[in-house]
């Protein structure tokens, strides 16, 4: 059984109640962290505050990388932050947004156009399903249309910016 989204896991027991709280506290969407298996809620042992801020710290180098222009690096980074999200928080926690977005630009850079729509895609699985603000919503179209652009696949690109468009319109009203 999985918790919703917002639940802040308790503590497991009261021998281990400081200890739980203490690695729960300060994350506020953690997602699909299954209870009955204490390895699966603390990793390789760690607090999930030290999980989450390790895949975070790997999410920057994984960007960094990228704006050096090394995307085979960077992708290698994003798998790794993204199998710590995926493994320590579930399939439905926030962040994989970012890595699946960056993925899919390294793939485009790199001219692989099947596997940037997939991640471009997975990327946009996820703003529906988190709400995600107008701003990782305009991004990732703009994204799909600079892929479509980079397929020539020109009337798909420009449905993708009329989109942004209509977007930018909506937030002036």
């Amino acid at each position: 059984m999985f918790l919703p989204r917002k639940l802040l896991i308790r503590a497991f027991s009261s021998s281990a109640k400081g200890f739980g709280q203490a690695a729960v506290t300060g994350s506020k969407q953690m997602a699909g962290v299954h209870t009955n298996n204490k390895q699966e809620i603390f990793g390789s042992g760690k607090p999930l505050k030290m999980l989450e801020e390790e895949a975070r710290s790997i999410l920057n180098q994984a960007i960094e990388a990228s704006a050096k222009r090394r995307y085979e690096e960077s992708n290698s980074f994003l798998d790794k932050a993204l199998d710590i999200f995926q493994n320590t928080f579930g399939e439905e926690y926030p962040e994989l947004y970012n890595i699946f977005l960056t993925k899919g630009q390294n793939y485009a850079q790199m001219k692989d156009y099947k596997a940037a729509d997939q991640c471009f895609s997975k990327a946009k699985e996820l703003t529906s399903k988190f709400n995600s603000n107008s701003f990782e919503v305009l991004k990732l179209y703009t994204d799909l249309a600079w892929l479509h652009t980079l397929r020539e696949e020109f009337g798909k690109a420009e449905e993708c910016y009329m989109k942004c468009v209509d977007m930018i319109h909506q937030g002036k009203d």
